[in-house]
């Protein structure tokens, strides 16, 4: 009988956990550099220049120094990315505005040179 009443007993008893130990603590965060001022305004200024074409040209400059400041300064600065973002939108608008501008002068040369030639064939 005194058998079954200490597994009794032993059942209803609530057991105390061991102590948690936590295997896997957490790391802090690392810490992100924060982002150059000119590569942010590399960035933006392509942006705004794809409808004022001069901002592109400010893109780009921005974009050139803000990646040698960010390698100068080693891994003090972020936005290498950004940087090189807003440059290679600014060199290829402005590629594609230099190609439309020759374009547009060949066809303007042309509309020319057949306007004098019908005038030419038709006056004499």
């Amino acid at each position: 009988m005194q058998d079954t009443s200490e597994q009794q007993a032993q059942q209803t008893t609530p057991t105390v956990p061991a102590p948690c130990y936590d295997l896997y603590q957490a790391y802090p965060a690392p810490q992100v550099p924060p982002t150059h001022p000119l590569a942010l305004a590399a960035l933006i200024c392509s942006l705004v220049g794809l409808c004022f074409w001069p901002a592109e040209i400010a893109a780009i400059i921005c974009g050139a120094i803000g990646l040698n400041k960010i390698r100068q300064w080693g891994g003090r600065y972020g936005g290498h990315g950004m940087a090189l973002a807003g440059m290679i939108i600014g060199i290829a608008y402005m590629a594609i505005m230099v190609l439309a501008f020759l374009a547009y002068m060949v066809f303007l040369f042309a509309a020319i040179i057949i306007t004098m030639a019908a005038s030419a064939g038709a006056g004499g």
